[in-house]
């Protein structure tokens, strides 16, 4: 994310506004960054998408099927175990330490057969 603010630093810099003497190639070298930096953005925010959608479309498909989220973890096979804290100096807030579920085994789903079966992989 750090090429769209350098692409624009760079366009702007050097001899951009003089008249009569074309386009500097810093700020052409500038232009190219902050576009590469924008299609990289665009490139990543389809792709989060993309995979949203999947996610969601498999467990339509798993309830469908007669599958059930575990009620733990809410489907997700991981819970929080734990926490870390940071000063606000040093960036602050907290993180979650993560873990496998231990009701679903981390697969985050029971079978429609057997009530506790967790999916094969």
């Amino acid at each position: 994310m750090i090429l769209v603010p350098a692409g624009f630093l760079m366009m702007l810099s050097g001899p951009f506004f003089r008249t009569g003497e074309g386009t500097p190639p810093v700020a052409s070298l500038g232009c190219l960054v902050l576009i590469a930096g924008l299609v990289l953005i665009v490139a990543g925010r389809i792709q989060n998408a993309r995979h949203k959608r999947a996610t969601e479309e498999m467990n339509r498909r798993r309830m469908g099927a007669g599958w059930r989220p575990c009620p733990i973890c809410n489907g997700s096979g991981q819970i929080v175990v734990g926490r870390t804290y940071s000063s606000p100096n040093a960036g602050g807030g907290d993180r979650a330490i993560m873990g496998k579920c231990g009701t679903c085994f981390g697969h985050g789903w029971f079978s429609p057969a057997v009530p506790g079966t967790p999916p094969p992989l």
